[in-house]
C-alpha cells in the first residue's frame, strides 16, 4: 500500500498589536486567518488578546485566551450556500 499525499495551498494572515496604558501594563492581540487557495474557503480564525504588566524584580505577569473557529481541513467538504457534504 503506498503513501497518499494530500496538497492543500494557504493563504495564512496575521495581525499583532500592543496596546501600552504605562511602562508596566499593556494588551497585545493576535489575529490569525488561514484561508485554502483553491477552491476559496476559510480553514481556520484564531483571536487571542492578553493583557501584561510588568513585575519589579524583572519579569512579567500575563492573562489572556483564545477563541479558535475550525472549519473543515478538506475545503470541499461543505457547500458554501446552506450546507451539506459534496
Amino acid at each position: 500500500m503506498g503513501k497518499v499525499m494530500t496538497r492543500q495551498d494557504l493563504a495564512w494572515l496575521a495581525y499583532k498589536a500592543t496596546l501600552k496604558f504605562n511602562h508596566r501594563c499593556s494588551v497585545n492581540l493576535d489575529l490569525q486567518d488561514r484561508t485554502f487557495i483553491h477552491p476559496l474557503s476559510r480553514h481556520r480564525a484564531v483571536v487571542r488578546p492578553t493583557a501584561t504588566r510588568a513585575l519589579g524584580s524583572g519579569g512579567d505577569l500575563g492573562a489572556g485566551f483564545r477563541v479558535f473557529l475550525q472549519y473543515p481541513h478538506d475545503p470541499r467538504s461543505f457547500v458554501r450556500s446552506g450546507g451539506g457534504r459534496t
